[in-house]
């Protein structure tokens, strides 16, 4: 299971951070984590290394970014917005 934690960041801009929660996280587990901008273009790129990673959108601009997750050959898409 994979929970999404927003963490308000306190920068002037008002963008913010991602919290990504994975419950019973294996070291055998193997988990990538994209973000990506409404273009399509991937802004960060990072694997997993625990039950929690957290993802610093605070250098974007406000906006839809797509958060994708794969764990395990299994696919999870959100849509985030960072005002």
């Amino acid at each position: 299971m994979i929970y999404l934690h927003h963490q308000p960041n306190k920068i002037l801009t008002g963008t913010s951070s991602i919290k990504v929660e994975i419950i019973d996280y294996k070291e055998t587990d193997h988990c990538k984590i994209s973000v990506f901008g409404s273009s399509g273009m991937s802004i960060a790129e990072l694997d997993a290394i625990g039950e929690i990673t957290d993802i610093d959108l605070s250098h974007q601009p406000n906006g839809v970014y797509i958060l994708k997750i794969v764990l395990n050959d299994k696919e999870d898409t959100w849509k985030i917005m960072c005002r």
